[in-house]
């Protein structure tokens, strides 16, 4: 099957305070018809800025600089703004992180969904306030039908989330959707409900699904594959299941040690030393190396590149032979 998305050797730079730092490196994914990709890794690690590279929605001082972002075989990197206006919300759709400031707090909530659906709906359909009636069925909010005539900080975080998600997959009707951390500011309830809804109108729409997370547990749940960022490059990608279960790269056994449900109430939590952003620009070798915990000379001098692995790839010095069989990770040599 064809790739409905492939991004290939994208790079992006932030210019600031006279400085250029280089946001994602060369990373490479896919995404197929029906499938739900994840993207995991701590913040400042380039998820985002990613998604953003593909929809043309990078700030004044953040450039593309390489690569193709290929949709339905067309390079969106190429394309022109009028190709991408076209392809964002009406066939990559974008759920947000934040709620709560997504919608305008001085226009009313129906009024800003029939602008978005009028905008966006590829099929031209003239009965908006019907198509509003029938996403909200298919999101669960029925029941707040009689008031989107309010603003939107008189709905709940977790109902601007489920409208967010209802414009942009329901109402729009994309192939694609994009969901950039949409359940970071709201309580485990209401995630879970969220990524639920995800996972339902996958199955129902036929919806492929790119779901950017540092929450690891949330990703087990939604995910059929999985790509690990850290500080710009791709670091490994698997299946969910060999992500979890044998986890190639230090990196990705840090997320899965940082998810308290994997230790016992008297068991301490190991802690990851130091930060992403803490990471000079000029720096050499693998990304991870300075917070890592079984590097060794290489890893500090050469760039690890993507190699076939086990249910994947992974790019680590550490991993010469393609993957490590369960268990703690090799002594250091």
């Amino acid at each position: 099957m064809e790739p409905l998305l492939k991004v290939d050797s994208l790079r992006t730079t932030y210019r600031r305070q006279g400085r250029t730092r280089t946001a994602v490196r060369g990373v490479s994914f896919v995404v197929h018809p029906g499938e739900v990709v994840g993207i995991v890794g701590e913040s400042g690690s380039g998820k985002s800025t990613a998604l953003m590279s593909v929809l043309g929605l990078l700030p004044p001082n953040a450039q593309v600089l390489s690569g193709r972002l290929l949709f339905n075989g067309t390079d969106l990197r190429t394309a022109g703004d009028a190709v991408l206006r076209t392809v964002r919300g009406r066939q990559i759709g974008l759920v947000p992180q934040r709620p709560m400031t997504s919608f305008s707090p001085v226009t009313r909530v129906r009024r800003q969904i029939r602008r978005l659906l009028r905008q966006h709906r590829a099929d031209g359909a003239t009965d908006i306030d019907a198509v509003i009636a029938d996403m909200l069925r298919r999101v669960g909010l029925d029941g707040v039908a009689g008031r989107l005539d309010n603003y939107p900080h008189q709905f709940s975080g977790g109902q601007l989330q489920r409208l967010l998600v209802a414009v942009a997959a329901v109402g729009a009707r994309p192939q694609l959707l994009f969901a950039d951390e949409p359940t970071t500011t709201l309580d485990p309830t209401v995630a879970a409900q969220i990524l639920r809804l995800l996972r339902d109108l996958r199955d129902e729409l036929g919806l492929a699904i790119v779901f950017v997370s540092h929450d690891l547990r949330s990703v087990a749940q939604l995910c059929d594959r999985v790509y690990v960022m850290y500080a710009g490059d791709m670091v490994e990608e698997g299946d969910v299941r060999s992500i979890f279960d044998q986890p190639r790269h230090p990196y990705t056994r840090a997320l899965l040690d940082a998810i308290p449900s994997r230790h016992t109430p008297r068991e301490p939590m190991p802690v990851l030393a130091g930060s992403v952003s803490s990471l000079p620009e000029d720096r050499r070798g693998c990304s991870f190396a300075p917070r890592c915990p079984i590097a060794v000379g290489v890893c500090h001098e050469a760039v690890p590149h993507l190699l076939p692995a086990a249910g994947g790839r992974v790019a680590c010095h550490r991993y010469p032979d393609g993957g490590w069989p369960p268990g703690d990770l090799p002594e250091d040599r």
